[in-house]
């Protein structure tokens, strides 16, 4: 620090001398050029008297040219105006000539000589010319031309040359005088600039660096810049060349509508060039295939959200129309608004929308309208018929035994059965009537106009005459019957429903009295045919047709709320009835013998759906329950391994429940095929436990890997202290014989704490979710939760979970 001391001392002193040298020149400037000011105003003066002498000699020339004039009144104006005149001049002329002597130091030797020496002296023309004045207007005798000749001579050339010399000569000492202060300043200006810049070495140095590296980060700057502009007009140049290249039609419409910029695409959808497209409407916006309250609605919406997206029918110049789907934003460009649009012909579009709503309200196998189709038509004709005051006819009829000639021959010939008979039926109907197959083998026929039983008999023996018809199926002729059931409208009902329920009413009782005929529905019909009887039909035809319907509930790791399985449960969306409760099918079919065939569909459909959850990348356990008939046939295992090999699931991911009183009904035997389960791979879960009668011994025995707690004890255990010992005891026993313990009925987030507290594992119930359609498992999985949690984390701190209602 004390070594640059010095260097800062010069530095300071050198730079308190610049200020007092530039202070001193900036000073000596100011004053010289406040004198050259004020002399320059003094010759100012002195030329503005030269130019008022050169003035008034002009003036008492033409007034010595008019004297004496016309009268005696004229003559004494002019005279007065002449004497005015000649005292100006005298004034003017006596301060010209002492106004050179007043210039002091800037006095001009030149001016000097104008007036007073030679003989053109400018004082001798002066009083020459003054004398000249005088002797005109004098009185007497006098030589007049001779004395005006000599007056204008002197005002037209002698005295103005001599007075335009003194302005000149004052003209050029004044540039002189200029000329000499502006070498001054550039002197001053020199030394300033050598002060500076001795300045600068000495103060300004760092600066300079500072500078210098400011330049070329500025420089680099530019660098930079340029670069990246460069990126940027490539960008704009590919984006340029992508709207040129690209499918998708792009318009750019000002706020009116009208076309401003168009691209290739846009121009060939059009048909258009793009001098018949700028400055016009664009096209879309004046399709006939829309109203002007669309577009009032498109602009609203445009005014408002500033997008719009939607079908628009646009025409093309040759006159094709086609459907677009246009997409419209609303830009800011420059302070003006500008409409952004995007379409693109979605024709294919339209065609395979055509073709999936034909797929979706069409048979696939014989190409005749379902029973969605059948529904709407049914609704459309209601309608009509309320409206109208008409009748019509509806007639529900199914195959007789036609479950025997798919197992006989197999379901390809009954497909090829069922479209033969349809293709028949179908030839034999009016074009006035519609034939919808509701599905597997029952076809209803809608019939307009027709409402008595008279008019319906040609129909019905139609209907016969083509089912007994015999047809060719691989070979062999199969000849079938159909059992018929006839309604008509408004008698025998008002609504859709009401009709389908009453003809299908009306089809069983023919069908439960041997087939092979039909039945007008009346009132009495309903008392014929117990509730227990159609359902056992039913079900049976819903079994053989797959129509029932496999929920899922999710099992939960209380822990972590981590689904870990799901049970399936089966449900039967009965199509006149709703959602038939499995607490009044299920007893039926076990009834029945149907349990058998139900506990195959259930297995068979939660096959299925493992499989298409795992083609989703989603690896769940699914428990399925098993009644003691299927146990007791002595092949469930069999059939199970057929189902894992066909649809090629690993076995772990099948679990079995089976209720702890089923269990022991034929322990032996039911212990041997749980065993065979467990040994492919399956676990098996005793479901209702606490409920039956088993002992520890026979519970040893079991070969079994998880105890389903029965939910009558969960749901008290919170509120009754000997049920939550139960639930207390079962899981001990379960940890004791080393089985996982699941807990069914968990319903609130105080059952999960009790559960998890007691030190069960699993968890199922409302609390988690209520069973849903196997679609919505994947969503389950999906669903966002908590940060740090796996997929298929259910949500623990709400009441209920999303998927609980």
């Amino acid at each position: 620090m004390t070594r640059r001391l010095p260097h800062i001392r010069l530095t300071t002193l050198a730079y308190v001398l610049a200020l007092a040298l530039l202070a001193g020149l900036t000073l000596g400037s100011h004053l010289l050029l406040a004198k050259v000011v004020a002399s320059q105003a003094q010759v100012a003066e002195v030329v503005n008297l030269a130019g008022r002498q050169r003035m008034l000699s002009q003036r008492l020339a033409k007034l010595a040219l008019q004297w004496p004039g016309e009268s005696p009144a004229q003559r004494q104006v002019l005279q007065s105006r002449i004497e005015l005149a000649l005292s100006e001049m005298t004034a003017a002329h006596r301060l010209l000539s002492n106004a050179n002597s007043r210039l002091g130091n800037h006095y001009v030797p030149e001016v000097a000589k104008l007036y007073e020496q030679g003989s053109l002296a400018i004082n001798r023309l002066i009083n020459r010319y003054l004398n000249d004045v005088r002797l005109v207007v004098r009185p007497g005798p006098v030589n007049r031309p001779e004395v005006l000749q000599d007056l204008l001579q002197l005002a037209d050339t002698t005295l103005l040359n001599q007075l335009d010399a003194v302005v000149l000569t004052y003209q050029h000492h004044s540039e002189q005088v200029i000329h000499r202060l502006q070498m001054l300043q550039r002197v001053g200006l020199g030394i300033m600039l050598l002060t500076l810049l001795l300045e600068g070495l000495f103060i300004f140095r760092p600066l300079f660096k500072r500078l210098a590296l400011r330049e070329w980060e500025y420089q680099h700057l530019l660098s930079v810049m340029e670069r990246r502009i460069s990126h940027r007009t490539r960008e704009l140049m590919l984006s340029a060349k992508v709207l040129e290249q690209t499918s998708e039609g792009v318009l750019i419409l000002d706020r009116e509508g009208k076309v401003i910029e168009s691209n290739p695409a846009a121009r060939l959808a059009s048909g258009r060039s793009e001098p018949e497209l700028k400055g016009r409407m664009a096209p879309m916006l004046l399709s006939r295939h829309h109203d002007a309250a669309f577009y009032r609605n498109l602009w609203t919406t445009l005014e408002w959200s500033g997008n719009w997206e939607g079908e628009i029918w646009d025409e093309h110049l040759g006159g094709r129309e086609y459907p677009a789907w246009v997409v419209i934003n609303r830009v800011q460009i420059d302070g003006e608004t500008r409409h952004i649009v995007l379409f693109h012909d979605i024709s294919a579009s339209h065609k395979r929308t055509q073709s999936l709503r034909h797929m979706a309200f069409h048979d696939a196998l014989t190409g005749l309208p379902n029973r969605y189709l059948l529904q709407e038509k049914l609704n459309e004709l209601l309608h009509v018929c309320h409206a109208k005051q008409r009748r019509f006819s509806l007639i529900y009829l199914d195959l007789d035994r036609f479950k025997h000639i798919n197992e006989a021959l197999g379901h390809e010939a009954g497909d090829i059965l069922l479209a033969a008979f349809a293709r028949r039926l179908r030839s034999e109907m009016d074009e006035t009537f519609t034939l919808a197959r509701m599905g597997g083998d029952e076809f209803v026929i809608l019939m307009p106009d027709l409402a008595d039983q008279e008019s319906l008999q040609p129909v019905l023996k139609r209907v016969t005459n083509v089912a007994a018809t015999p047809l060719e199926i691989n070979g062999l002729p199969v000849q079938v019957t159909v059992s018929i059931g006839v309604v008509c409208f408004p008698e025998n009902g008002i609504t859709a429903s009401d009709l389908l329920k009453h003809a299908d009413s009306a089809m069983l009782l023919a069908k439960s009295e041997g087939g092979n005929l039909h039945r007008f529905f009346h009132s009495g019909m309903t008392d014929r045919i117990s509730r227990s009887t159609r359902l056992e039909m039913e079900l049976r035809n819903a079994i053989e047709r797959e129509e029932l319907q496999l929920y899922y509930q999710p099992k939960v790791r209380l822990d972590s709320g981590q689904m870990v399985g799901v049970e399936a449960l089966l449900r039967w969306p009965h199509p006149q009835e709703g959602m038939i409760s499995p607490n009044e099918f299920i007893p039926l079919a076990e009834a029945t013998g149907l349990i058998v065939e139900l506990g195959d569909l259930v297995l068979r459909l939660a096959c299925r759906q493992l499989a298409a959850w795992r083609d989703q990348g989603l690896e769940l356990n699914v428990a399925v329950n098993v009644s003691v008939k299927q146990l007791l046939r002595a092949t469930l295992h069999l059939r199970i391994d057929e189902l894992l090999q066909q649809y090629q699931i690993p076995s772990h991911l099948l679990q079995v429940e089976i209720t702890e009183n089923n269990a022991m009904l034929n322990l032996d035997h039911i212990s041997q095929q749980l065993q065979q389960l467990r040994d492919m791979g399956i676990r098996v879960a005793i479901d209702d436990f606490g409920t039956g009668h088993s002992s520890l011994a026979t519970l040893k025995e079991l070969p079994v890997d998880y105890l389903k707690i029965d939910k009558s004890f969960v749901l008290k255990a919170t509120v009754d202290e000997e049920d939550a010992m139960v639930v207390k005891t079962i899981i001990g026993l379960g940890h004791l014989m080393h089985k996982q313990v699941v807990a069914e009925g968990v319903e609130t987030r105080e059952h999960a704490d009790l559960l998890q507290a007691l030190g069960c594992e699993q968890g199922q119930g409302y609390y988690f979710a209520r069973p849903v359609p196997a679609e919505q498992i994947i969503q389950m999985w999906n669903q966002p939760v908590a940060i740090g949690s796996q997929p298929g984390c259910l949500p623990l701190s709400s009441a209920l979970s999303p998927y609980s209602s």
